[in-house]
């Protein structure tokens, strides 16, 4: 039985992995045939299937580099990564790549995008999991990655060892302007947060702006996975799919916080 980082969702002791199966001893989870565990007990609704397919064909052409780009120096090769809201994985996945021999660990209640982001990515671990109760024993994770997720602050110093970053990533106050111009009559700017005062420290922050050259492909594949989709009427809807192309800006804001 091979030790693992994965504690049980329902007593939490540590879990065991057996090559087919994770154990505490007392409860069973089996593996699925894409490499992926399900501890997301009782069971949360996550993403549908629609928003995890419209992710999917963004990430694709990788427009978000950017934002990558300045993830990336948070993270060394010896650190264990844990992305709570993991989606589909591009952002580990990105961080693999760059650093191949990088432990990986992403957690999500939908089990349509962890079935995904396992199936791409053979390497890492993916669970089926609640973040605000995460199946991770103590202690054991050197960066907590949060990109528009949210998250239980409890949670993220308990997983963290002493000296863990918690890498937090959310939109800026002018995030897909020019998108929410087209579908809306009156604009209203993100709200942005406050930097948490504690437990944490806050070490760095910076805004992240780029513009994505949008084709209609992927323009109506970045409008699918925000929530606009949701709350957009039909003759906004049928206004953005006459548009060919747009320039639209991605802004935001990067904070990095350490725990000691």
């Amino acid at each position: 039985m091979k030790q693992t980082l994965l504690r049980c969702p329902i007593c939490q002791k540590q879990l065991y992995f057996n090559n087919v199966s994770y154990s505490c001893g007392k409860h069973h989870f089996d593996k699925a045939k894409e490499g992926y565990v399900n501890l997301c007990i009782p069971p949360i609704k996550g993403d549908d299937s629609h928003l995890v397919q419209a992710r999917e064909d963004f990430f694709l052409k990788n427009p978000y580099e950017p934002l990558m780009n300045a993830i990336f120096p948070w993270v060394t090769t010896q650190d264990v990564v844990l992305d709570m809201g993991c989606g589909i994985g591009s952002y580990l996945k990105y961080l693999k790549d760059k650093l191949p021999l990088l432990t990986t660990i992403g957690f999500d209640g939908s089990k349509i995008a962890i079935k995904k982001a396992s199936k791409s990515d053979l390497n890492g671990q993916y669970v089926v999991a609640n973040i605000n109760s995460c199946p991770i024993i103590d202690h054991s994770i050197d960066v907590v990655l949060s990109v528009f997720a949210p998250y239980q602050i409890s949670e993220v110093k308990r997983v963290l060892k002493p000296g863990g970053r918690l890498i937090c990533v959310e939109p800026g106050i002018n995030h897909l302007v020019e998108l929410k111009s087209v579908l809306y009559p009156s604009l209203r700017l993100n709200e942005v947060s406050e930097p948490l005062k504690t437990p944490l420290n806050l070490i760095h922050e910076e805004n992240v702006n780029f513009i994505i050259s949008c084709d209609h492909s992927l323009l109506m594949s970045l409008f699918q996975m925000t929530p606009y989709a949701y709350t957009t009427s039909k003759e906004a809807q049928e206004k953005l799919s006459s548009i060919s192309h747009l320039d639209v800006l991605a802004s935001f804001v990067l904070r990095v916080y350490e725990l000691h």
